[in-house]
């Protein structure tokens, strides 16, 4: 994966997914991690898109707890992407594409999570009733500067 084009908030999401799986004892990084990341990271126009759509952390955390397998060992030093996480960065980079810009931001990363049912964090998005349209109007609100 290439992250010379993540904003620093975004790469701290990616960071902040590691922590999760980590914590989670998970061999992976995947997309329940990056979902619950994305609202853990305050501040970011992706927990403030989270917030306007009427989305916890708590709420995420615990959705996002029966998709997660606990290992009895500890997850390894480097925890890799699950596929599904690098094909929702890959449709993340195609928000920022659409968008005219060449950094990918934090609420480019909820985007690209949902609308795709494939996989948990899509799955989870859906169930909440957020659709790819619903993220991208409210990431659009929280990256607006207030009236």
């Amino acid at each position: 994966m290439v992250f010379e084009r993540f904003t620093s908030p975004a790469r701290h999401v990616i960071a902040r997914s590691q922590e999760l799986a980590r914590e989670g004892r998970c061999r992976r990084i995947d997309t329940h991690h990056l979902l619950v990341a994305l609202a853990a990271e305050e501040g970011t126009d992706s927990s403030r898109a989270l917030e306007y759509l009427g989305i916890s952390e708590a709420e995420l955390r615990a959705r996002a707890g029966q998709y997660g397998k606990r290992h009895w060992r500890a997850s390894p030093a480097h925890i890799p992407l699950a596929e599904r996480t690098k094909e929702a960065i890959r449709a993340a980079l195609r928000e920022a594409d659409r968008r005219g810009d060449p950094e990918l931001r934090s609420g480019d990363l909820l985007a690209g999570l949902a609308g795709n049912e494939h996989c948990a964090a899509g799955r989870i998005l859906a169930d909440l009733g957020v659709g790819r349209e619903a993220a991208r109007a409210a990431v659009e609100r929280a990256s607006s500067p207030p009236p």
